[in-house]
């Protein structure tokens, strides 16, 4: 944190969208159960993932993140970062055969005096493979008062289907 406001990654780990994406260990969190009928229409249930935020001037060496991912009926989607945790995003997704894009958002309090508060918008794009997952997202943090850009990124994501 600068003395002055929120710096990148403290923005990002706040809004959902921490900086990174390594693989998981299983036994780090016990999600939602999900449904184990593999489908070519699309996702479907909940996907056990890890993220990287692509380098940037903010961040050239982006940290290592993990979520769980859920797709429900109704074109519901949520994401839960787990490694390091943050506040989970909502939102809703489409697929056309086994592609899907989506996007999602969240946001949270300032994190101090003089430090905004903040709001993510989140859009990813990836594709299903029998139980595995992967794509790429862009995003945007904006400052919640003035929706103001405070920085943008890209990323990329994979992960595994969650079984109950």
């Amino acid at each position: 944190m600068s003395a002055h406001g929120i710096d990148r990654r403290q923005a990002l780990r706040g809004a959902g969208v921490a900086a990174g994406g390594l693989a998981v260990g299983l036994g780090l969190a016990q999600p939602a159960a999900a449904s184990t009928t593999s489908s070519s229409k699309g996702p479907s249930g909940s996907y056990l993932i890890s993220r990287r935020d692509d380098p940037s001037t903010l961040d050239p060496a982006p940290s290592d993140v993990g979520a769980v991912v859920g797709f429900a009926a109704g074109n519901v989607l949520t994401t839960l970062d787990i490694n390091p945790s943050a506040p989970m995003l909502l939102g809703s997704w489409e697929s056309t055969g086994n592609r899907f894009e989506a996007a999602v958002w969240g946001g949270q309090d300032a994190a101090g005096p003089n430090q905004p508060a903040t709001t993510v918008e989140v859009r990813p794009k990836g594709k299903v493979s029998g139980q595995s997952i992967s794509g790429t997202y862009t995003f945007t943090v904006r400052d919640a008062a003035s929706k103001k850009v405070l920085f943008a990124g890209t990323g990329k994501f994979h992960g595994h289907k969650i079984d109950a």
